[in-house]
């Protein structure tokens, strides 16, 4: 891409976050709303949105005709995925429990009180800083604030989802080869995709994560510092993004792992007034010291599991009471958590030698590190909802092609992950842990790339062509 073409989807951004709120002020006889005046400002993004979709196909449009081609396919596709969600963010733009924990969180250190005391809150300092930030600046009253905030996190979340989708492609087309099956792949995974869609109704900052890994998996060559810096970026939104310093340590990427020390302090520095306001992080770091476990049994951790089997099995054989029930499954998600830091440390090793000694190749090698490290951060993690799972598509996508002798799982991992709609039913609801667990043993260490799906010969395609 060159720089003319990122200073138009720039003015595309930016059209969709500024124009809206100028015209739901302006509050003319001529806008009227479906679902009251309150949500008009969501409606208006949706116009706004559509309008910028349009004139960005009409810019590649005439892009291709001075260079003589046509429309490609795989860009028309990429349209068409960008419009379904323009279409959602524009008629399911509520905010949710998890958001309100969010703001309330921010609302509380507005306030100068402890934003974790109290909520369901979990994230580190950075997001309810941000949101305080943009608040105070925004010349409008208190309240009109707050839905503009609100605003403000659902555009960039449509534009995430957007730029997560392209990268996708980009990260697939690496694979196939071939921009349309590439573009079709993504389109596939993006749409019929429980996880992603959670992340939208639960308004979760998981898509921002999402971008910035595959942004660095697929520029860390190119910009090593700016990819530690937004890697150290996704360590302010959450914490377990630091475990991919790991692979880039091994693989020797040395500039980008020193950004990502460097951009952890440069980060924290914007966050506490150069170094002078540590009171949200006292907070929270007192805080961490109770981080909650999952219970419920669409979580699919370790700590879930283990809780809700020996509650729904253990008690019942061995007869032992909340107390034990509780200390025993902490240790034993513990056990199952560094028993998987182990297993990927050493996949990775692995992978690493032969990479050094055999000539494993070089994106084979760098693919690999990073489906791993994926793998391994929703393994460790002390809560995977739903919505982490959409961290699961690259994994997906890399098994695929590369997973031989037992591709029918494989298949079968991608379609309990993201398929299945969200349930409560022990022991079914850990059915995307049974998923991310298939991919885990599937994937070879030293894996080839296959030009198609062994799975595909399963599958005929004779009626539907006659």
């Amino acid at each position: 891409m060159k720089i003319k073409d990122y200073i138009v989807i720039f003015l595309a951004v930016a059209a969709t976050l500024l124009l809206p709120p100028l015209l739901w002020k302006w509050q003319k006889s001529i806008f009227w709303s479906t679902y009251g005046e309150g949500y008009q400002i969501f409606e208006l993004f949706g116009f706004i949105g559509a309008a910028a979709l349009f004139a960005l196909a009409y810019y590649r449009y005439r892009t291709h005709k001075v260079n003589n081609a046509g429309y490609p396919i795989h860009e028309i596709f990429f349209l068409l995925l960008s419009f379904a969600f323009l279409i959602i963010f524009s008629e399911l733009s509520h905010k949710s429990w998890d958001y309100r924990f969010i703001e309330n969180a921010a609302r509380a250190l507005q306030a100068g009180k402890d934003p974790w005391a109290g909520t369901l809150h979990t994230y580190p300092p950075l997001t309810t800083r941000t949101m305080v930030k943009i608040h105070s600046i925004l010349p409008v009253s208190f309240e009109t604030g707050w839905t503009l905030v609100f605003f403000i996190f659902q555009v960039c979340e449509y534009w995430l989802i957007v730029a997560g989708a392209f990268l996708t492609y980009r990260f697939t087309k690496l694979i196939v080869n071939n921009p349309a099956l590439a573009m079709t792949i993504t389109a596939l995974f993006f749409l019929f995709n429980n996880p992603l869609f959670r992340t939208i109704r639960f308004n979760q900052v998981n898509i921002w994560l999402y971008v910035i890994f595959l942004g660095t998996f697929l520029y860390l060559e190119k910009r090593p510092i700016l990819s530690g810096i937004s890697l150290a970026l996704g360590m302010h939104i959450k914490i377990y993004p630091i475990i991919f310093l790991f692979p880039w340590f091994i693989q020797r990427r040395f500039i980008a792992v020193a950004a990502g020390i460097i951009g952890i302090a440069f980060w924290l520095l914007l966050q506490t007034s150069f170094f002078t306001d540590w009171f949200q992080w006292k907070c929270y770091l007192n805080f961490w010291g109770n981080f909650p476990h999952g219970w419920y049994f669409r979580d699919n951790s370790f700590h879930s599991l283990m809780l809700n089997t020996m509650k729904e099995v253990g008690r019942r054989i061995i007869d032992i009471g909340p107390e034990r029930v509780f200390f025993l499954s902490k240790i034993s998600a513990y056990v199952l958590s560094f028993t998987s830091l182990i297993y990927f440390a050493v996949r990775i090793l692995k992978r690493e030698y032969a990479f050094l000694k055999f000539g494993l190749p070089e994106f084979s090698r760098k693919a690999g590190h990073f489906c791993d490290t994926l793998l391994l951060m929703m393994f460790i993690s002390p809560l995977v909802w739903e919505h982490h799972l959409i961290f699961a598509i690259p994994v997906a996508i890399w098994a695929m092609f590369t997973v031989k002798k037992h591709s029918v799982l494989v298949l079968i991992a991608a379609l309990i992950i993201f398929l299945p709609p969200t349930f409560d039913i022990y022991p079914f609801s850990y059915h995307r842990l049974l998923g991310l667990l298939i991919l885990a043993f599937t994937i070879p260490v030293k894996a080839e790339l296959l030009p198609s799906p062994p799975f595909m010969k399963h599958i005929s395609f004779g009626k539907v062509l006659k």
